[in-house]
């Protein structure tokens, strides 16, 4: 998305680094408990329900943190704080 964006091979480095590896990092430390949970718990008849909402989730996270990156960046461009 960065490289439709008119961003280059440093863009791409900076936005991995800055969005995505934390993003995945969260996901990591998230996801095994909710598997673990969803097996255990949930009934089998409603275990897809909670993947879909997980992914849902996680899809609306991601979205707001590549937000809040493009936000912080265009106030630091503009110079207000």
């Amino acid at each position: 998305m960065t490289v439709t964006e008119g961003g280059g091979r440093r863009a791409v480095t900076r936005k991995f680094q800055d969005v995505y590896l934390p993003a995945l990092k969260a996901n990591f430390m998230l996801w095994p408990a909710v598997q673990f949970l969803n097996f255990r718990v949930i009934p089998l008849p409603y275990q897809i329900y909670v993947e879909r909402r997980y992914g849902l989730a996680g899809t609306i996270i991601h979205a707001c943190l590549l937000w809040c990156t493009r936000w912080a960046r265009d106030r630091r461009r503009m110079g207000t704080n």
